[in-house]
């Protein structure tokens, strides 16, 4: 299921995606890295490794076209893959460091 936080006072976006499922051939390391460069094209500035909810997770940071910065943190539950997306140095990331910090994954 796709969640997008939208705030129409300062058109900040925060979205939270499914992706294809890691293939069982991957590791996480091999199937995040090939995610990151293929779900967006804009050219990475850095990326990271952290931990999010105990499993590991890719922090990637590209360029957009306008010279802003968008991030996109990508993790992987059992072999269900998801991106959290927004702008950096907006409005909505305090709003996206905020939900990461109580991110938890539950028990269908």
């Amino acid at each position: 299921m796709f969640v997008s936080l939208y705030n129409p006072l300062t058109k900040e976006l925060i979205m939270t995606e499914p992706l294809a499922d890691k293939p069982a051939g991957q590791t996480v390391d091999e199937w995040l890295n090939h995610v990151k460069t293929t779900t967006v094209l804009n050219p990475l500035v850095s990326q990271e490794w952290i931990s999010l909810d105990g499993m590991r997770a890719l922090k990637a940071v590209n360029r957009n076209d306008d010279s802003t910065e968008s991030e996109h943190l990508y993790v992987v539950k059992g072999s269900k893959t998801f991106a959290i997306r927004t702008g950096r140095n907006t409005p909505s990331y305090a709003t996206y460091l905020r939900m990461l910090s109580t991110f938890r994954f539950t028990a269908p």
